[in-house]
């Protein structure tokens, strides 16, 4: 697996600049990140696999982050359960992440999550 982008680095830096994650948390995704790249026995018909993302407001995307599915575990304990709200009073969801783990683990593929409230959008796949 290549190393981790500068790209990766950044988006990671800027969510502890903006107080969205702490130094600890910070440092533990540059740390997943550094161990992602580490190369992987090679698999005969196994292709990567990623958990991606999407969340849009209105017409724009603000976000769309691909994970690989390997990273998915570390990061479910370092994500704070804020980060997982979607919407707002009646309309709040909150992701089951460790649901989601597991439906993956068990083969599930395409779209896996879609959670929509008045101009906000959360998919999340399995590429």
């Amino acid at each position: 697996m290549a190393p981790p982008s500068p790209e990766e680095r950044m988006q990671i830096l800027k969510m502890l600049q903006e107080g969205r994650i702490t130094a600890e948390e910070a440092n533990e995704l540059l740390n997943a990140l550094e161990a992602s790249s580490a190369p992987e026995p090679l698999r005969s018909s196994h292709r990567a696999r990623f958990f991606r993302i999407v969340v849009e407001e209105g017409n724009a995307t603000k976000m769309n982050v691909q994970i690989p599915l390997g990273l998915i575990r570390v990061l479910s304990n370092i994500i704070p359960r804020d980060a997982l709200r979607v919407g707002q009073g009646d309309d709040e969801h909150v992701l089951d992440l460790d649901a989601i783990i597991r439906a993956v683990e068990e083969g599930a593929e395409g779209k896996i999550v879609e959670v929509e409230d008045d101009d906000t959008r959360v998919e999340i796949f399995v590429d």
